[in-house]
C-alpha cells in the first residue's frame, strides 16, 4: 500500500512527464514516429521538415542534405531526366549547394495520399548574379517504417 507521500509521487511522476514531453514539442503518442499525425499537424509537421531541409541545403555540409532523402530517392531537375539514389542524390545536392546559396523555399499547397505527401511551391536563390535562380519545386514526402518523413522525389523546374 502506497502512502500518502509515495501516492503524490507516483500520481505526479507521469504528469511531470507530460509536461515535458509538451514543453519540449515531443508526443508520447506515436513516438516511434509521426504516424499519428494527420491533417493540419502533419502539414504543420512536414513544413517543419521543409525548413529543415532549406537549412541544410544552406549549410556547408551535402550530408545533412542527403539524409533527408530514402535511399532510393528520384530527382528531376529541369523536368529533364530523372536520377536515383543515394550516390545521384548527394552529387546533384552537393554542386546545387555550390551554386546557389540563400535558398529559399515557399510552399504553396500539400496534399496527402497512401503515406506519401507531395508539396508544391517556388524556390529561390542568389547564384551570384542579378537576377538569382527562382522556379516551382515538388517535392514528395513519404513516411518511412520508423514514421520518419523523407524525401522520396524531388522536381524542379525554372518557370512556375
Amino acid at each position: 500500500m502506497l502512502t500518502n507521500g509515495y501516492l503524490r509521487a507516483a500520481i505526479a511522476a507521469p504528469a511531470l512527464v507530460l509536461v515535458v514531453a509538451g514543453s519540449l514539442g515531443l508526443s508520447l503518442v506515436g513516438c516511434s514516429g509521426s504516424k499519428a499525425l494527420t491533417g493540419a499537424a502533419l502539414d504543420a509537421h512536414l513544413e517543419g521538415r521543409l525548413k529543415a531541409f532549406q537549412d541544410a541545403m544552406n549549410g556547408d555540409d551535402v550530408e545533412p542534405v542527403v539524409a533527408f532523402f530514402t535511399d532510393d530517392a528520384e530527382l528531376s531537375p529541369d523536368g529533364n531526366q530523372t536520377m536515383s539514389g543515394t550516390a545521384s542524390v548527394r552529387a546533384l545536392m552537393s554542386q546545387s549547394m555550390q551554386q546557389v546559396s540563400n535558398f529559399v523555399l515557399s510552399p504553396r499547397e500539400g496534399t496527402e495520399s497512401d503515406g506519401e505527401y507531395e508539396q508544391r511551391g517556388r524556390y529561390l536563390g542568389d547564384t551570384g548574379s542579378i537576377e538569382g535562380i527562382s522556379g516551382g519545386f515538388r517535392l514528395t514526402w513519404r513516411e518511412t517504417e520508423e514514421g520518419e518523413w523523407r524525401i522520396a522525389r524531388l522536381a524542379w523546374t525554372q518557370e512556375d
